[in-house]
């Protein structure tokens, strides 16, 4: 429709045409035109009107199931019929075959009683079968009499005249037959084979021809019955086809009624309205319907009539600002929805905490390349074995959106198929399948999922396709290598289960590509090297995922804009001596034997062996490292942990190198602990004293106990504390203030 900005006065009323065919209905076909229009005047509410349509079609439904019902319940009639005809059919043979039966075993006892020696055709067993032929004859009596009652039950009344002649004739029969066994029995068989001949025989043979007459009459019977069935049938067909085409016919005339009567006011209002959006406030909308858009109509033209009045000459920069509001809205509605799902998926789909595992350190970190990403893991819990936990660390092969949506739908596949299914393997086979269905072209998931046994350490693994974790041991870093495909990219995959046992003190690092393919800005790779090295030099725990934190930092620089996602996950084992466990830390906080509470910076164990005690002062100094000590107090705490580790493993432990030393350091706001544990717990403590050379020279003091004093004096607290087994040395760095000028020997 033409704008109106130059054409008639704004708020002059004129009729809105009927709409165009563009776009639209087409108009209403001659015969249709009364119909909707008496629908449309009726008063009424929309509501009654398609209840009413709904009621008129639902009758329609309820008529053709009663007509349907009404055939299937002839036709069932007629195959019960049918089945009664057949059934007499076959009991009229058998009834046949008994009386027959009858005859010729009584044949058969008189000729064997007539000759001593049997003809050749007859054997010895013919004439002493087992059971004898007058019991046979007895049983095939009671069967024909037990099938004549059984006929005549599924007979009509009509023919019950013909079964008392049956049994008539059966009854003559059974006379004959016993007439001709009392000539037998008294000794007279040639007289008793003429009574059977005579008598017996004939009237079986007129029992055949009765029951014989049955037989073609059911089959007659059965052959009427057959064409009503299949007449029957083709009436159904033509009735049930008609009144399907009737209430067809009738349905989408009634719909197109109904829908007509509604649409067009709709479309007279969509039109109105779209002249309103263009400015033009003169058109008015004219329906003939007595319902809520007759209502509607009304409303709208009042409105129309008020708005023309308000218009005025602001028109046009209203709609400049109404176009740039628009644009705004859409533009921010856009990054309030990405920012609204990245923060529901985040919150909803990732682990609120790390597990708290009994002599287990686990830590995880994640950082997106966007809002939103395609890293992730997690922890699963097994409800019937709290010994197992699932651990679970995948990246999906892109970013933003879209990589979080199918990080969702593959998490929660994979939460439950770890329900069901125990092997890692067939973990990953079972989401590959599901995953493969849905996941969008170009796009798969790599995943490693691995169960962690928590009393024996053992971790079984399998890898789709996923960067291989690193092992840490004391004999160095190792990767844990299982082969299978991303998850997603081919179906029938099946993925290799490997096992380790993680020994106290090991550790597994799972990581993405985020960390190995960040690029610096000489376009250098992060790389493998470069973090297995960084493994190979930090026990884990939280602080390795610190270090590499720090040194991605460090690497890329300043001004560094995110490729990938990044995720780490650290699970590493506490130390235990014996059987004792000696951390028995459930989370990154515990408790020195002070009873300070802290946060865990390293926990191992070493062999009680010459030179060990290097390895302590390395492990120590890692641990403390991003803690910033000054280099002279650093130097002293080495010192302190290298003579209290050559005093527990040779005085302790004497040098046993099944008898290991545990070492564990831990760091509070106010102070630095070092504990180190021995088995010397049944010796006594001595008293540090200061050494007196002139005094050990001339025997009063003994030649050793330097290294107490020594310790003492290298830092700012020492405790010692015992029980039956064990002996804890606590070397404590308090670090608020600085105490290095009173420090020295």
């Amino acid at each position: 429709m033409a704008d109106t900005r130059d054409g008639p006065e704004r708020g002059a009323a004129k009729p809105v045409p009927e709409p165009e065919v563009e776009g639209g209905l087409p108009d209403l076909p001659g015969p249709l035109r009364p119909l909707v229009d008496f629908v449309a005047r009726i008063k009424a509410s929309v509501h009654v009107k398609l209840l009413v349509g709904f009621l008129i079609g639902a009758l329609l439904l309820l008529g053709m199931g009663i007509l349907s019902l009404v055939a299937i319940e002839r036709m069932n009639n007629q195959v019960d019929e049918l089945n009664d005809l057949s059934e007499k059919v076959e009991r009229s043979r058998q009834a046949i075959y008994l009386i027959t039966a009858q005859s010729h075993f009584r044949a058969m006892a008189l000729v064997c009683d007539l000759v001593e020696t049997p003809p050749s055709d007859i054997s010895y067993n013919d004439c002493a079968p087992d059971p004898p032929w007058n019991d046979r004859i007895a049983s095939a009596k009671q069967a024909f009499a037990a099938q004549v009652d059984e006929l005549d039950r599924l007979s009509p009344p009509g023919q019950n005249a013909f079964f008392t002649g049956v049994r008539e004739a059966d009854a003559g029969f059974a006379l004959a037959g016993e007439k001709a066994l009392a000539l037998d029995e008294a000794g007279d068989p040639t007289a008793a084979l003429e009574v059977h001949l005579a008598e017996e025989h004939e009237i079986s043979h007129a029992l055949e021809d009765d029951l014989n007459a049955l037989i073609d009459d059911s089959s007659a019977e059965m052959a009427r019955t057959t064409d009503d069935f299949r007449s029957d049938r083709g009436l159904l067909r033509i009735m049930v086809g008609t009144f399907s085409g009737v209430s067809l016919v009738t349905s989408v005339a009634l719909g197109l009624v109904l829908s007509l009567a509604f649409v067009r006011p709709v479309r007279s209002i969509d039109h109105v309205l779209a002249s309103i959006a263009r400015g033009d406030f003169s058109q008015r909308v004219e329906v003939p319907n007595r319902d809520e858009f007759g209502t509607l109509t009304g409303n709208l033209n009042d409105m129309t009539g008020q708005l023309a009045s308000l218009y005025g000459d602001l028109q046009k920069k209203v709609d400049d600002q109404v176009e740039e509001l628009k644009r705004e809205a859409l533009q921010r509605e856009r990054i309030e929805q990405e920012l609204r799902v990245a923060h529901d998926i985040q919150l909803a789909f990732l682990p609120k905490e790390s597990p708290h595992l009994p002599g287990w350190q686990v830590e995880a970190y994640y950082q997106p390349a966007r809002a939103v990403g395609g890293d992730f893991y997690d922890f699963i819990d097994f409800p019937d074995n709290e010994n197992y936990r699932g651990i679970v660390v995948g990246d999906v092969s892109d970013k933003g959106v879209p990589a979080a949506l199918v990080m969702c739908a593959t998490r929660s596949m994979l939460r439950a198929a770890s329900q069901r299914l125990d092997s890692p393997g067939e973990v990953l086979a079972a989401v590959n399948e599901l995953l493969y269905k849905d996941i969008p072209p170009n796009m798969f998931v790599t995943c490693l999922y691995a169960i962690l046994d928590i009393e024996s350490g053992r971790l079984v693994y399998a890898n789709a396709g996923h960067n291989l974790p690193y092992l840490r041991t004391d004999g160095g870093v190792a990767e844990l290598r299982a082969t299978g495909m991303p998850l997603g990219l081919m179906p029938g995959m099946t993925y290799e289960e490997k096992t380790v046992t993680l020994a106290p003190g090991d550790s597994v690092l799972f990581h993405s590509d985020g960390l190995v393919e960040a690029h610096n800005s000489e376009r250098e790779m992060f790389g493998f090297p470069r973090l297995m090295g960084l493994v190979e030099k930090h026990p884990g725990g939280a602080q390795l995922i610190d270090l590499l934190v720090a040194e991605l930092a460090q690497f890329t620089g300043a001004g560094w804009e995110q490729e990938d996602d990044v995720t780490l996950v650290t699970l590493q084992r506490v130390g235990t001596v014996g059987n004792d466990t000696v951390a028995a830390a459930t989370s990154a906080e515990s408790q020195g034997a002070s009873g300070n509470s802290g946060r865990i910076l390293a926990d191992f164990t070493l062999p009680s062996e010459p030179g060990n005690e290097r390895r302590a002062i390395e492990r120590v100094a890692e641990a403390v490292r991003g803690l910033g000590l000054p280099a002279a107090r650093l130097e002293r705490l080495k010192t302190a942990v290298a003579e209290a580790t050559m005093n527990a493993m040779e005085h302790g432990n004497k040098y046993r190198p099944d008898l290991p030393v545990s070492i564990r350091v831990l760091v509070s706001r106010e102070a630095l602990s070092v504990e180190i544990i021995d088995h010397g717990g049944d010796q006594p403590i001595p008293t540090p004293e200061a050494p007196d050379l002139e005094a050990k020279l001339a025997g009063a003091q003994p030649p050793r106990g330097w290294g107490l004093f020594l310790i003492k004096n290298m830092v700012d607290d020492l405790r010692v504390t015992s029980d039956e087994t064990h002996r804890t040395v606590e070397l404590v760095l308090k670090l608020e203030g600085d105490d290095d000028a009173r420090k020295g020997l």
